[in-house]
């Protein structure tokens, strides 16, 4: 519930692509701002997600987990193909390039 604010950046992209533009009603505005969003370079996921983000070498021991549990909060837009994650263990926000979704066993708000 704390992250709330996080989540803001996709809510206001997501409602800019769903609503038609004043000037041209054939465009979104998001189109209209910014024109297309790069679904290939910047994919939407629903925030909130429960995820496993990859560490790479220099973030685990030799023998150590690869992976560390995560929550979905946006897209990275000054990175390609990367994603804005929570690690609830560090506390902390983190970019990750490779993510795993675990979309069977999450509920559904």
């Amino acid at each position: 519930m704390h992250l709330w604010c996080r989540l803001l950046y996709q809510a206001t992209l997501t409602f800019n692509m769903l609503s038609p533009c004043r000037m041209n009603p054939k465009l979104s505005t998001q189109m209209a701002l910014e024109g297309a969003h790069d679904f290939s370079a910047h994919p939407l996921v629903p925030p909130g997600c429960e995820l496993m983000v990859h560490q790479t070498i220099g973030q685990t021991s030799s023998w150590g987990l690869n992976g560390i549990k995560g929550w979905y909060l946006g897209l990275s837009c000054k990175h390609y193909c990367c994603h804005k994650v929570y690690i609830p263990s560090t506390q902390e926000e983190r970019v990750a390039s490779t993510i795993d979704f675990h979309t069977k066993n999450t509920r559904l708000p």
